[in-house]
């Protein structure tokens, strides 16, 4: 038994949410109605939160997810292509820089 009649207000308010807002009817008597929707209110908004919040958990998740396979994949292409395998099917032309003027008796220089 409480000793005032706050506390019987909040006792039935806890008795309610406990029971998912079904109330007897002594406790619908003593407990203000805009209370009871204040409290409905709260408990709808923060279980919205709640799911707002695993939601974007998971779309994090997955999408770190895919990063990560997206990385493998290409990391595995370039760590697997060997360069010097590679065979080429037509002409090749080499392009080497040169400086200096071509002829029979001038020197040419290349660089690298």
């Amino acid at each position: 038994m409480s000793w005032t009649e706050d506390e019987d207000k909040q006792q039935a308010l806890d008795n309610a949410i406990k029971n998912d807002g079904k109330m007897s009817t002594e406790e619908t008597k003593t407990v203000d109605p805009n209370v009871a929707i204040w409290t409905l209110l709260e408990k709808s908004l923060q279980d919205n939160l709640i799911e707002k919040r695993r939601t974007r958990r998971w779309k994090i998740f997955f999408r770190v997810v895919t990063l990560a396979i997206t990385l493998t994949v290409i990391g595995n292409w370039i760590f697997n292509t060997d360069i010097d395998e590679m065979t080429s099917t037509g002409d090749i032309v080499a392009m080497v820089p040169m400086r200096g003027v071509i002829g029979a008796d001038s020197d040419i220089e290349s660089f690298e």
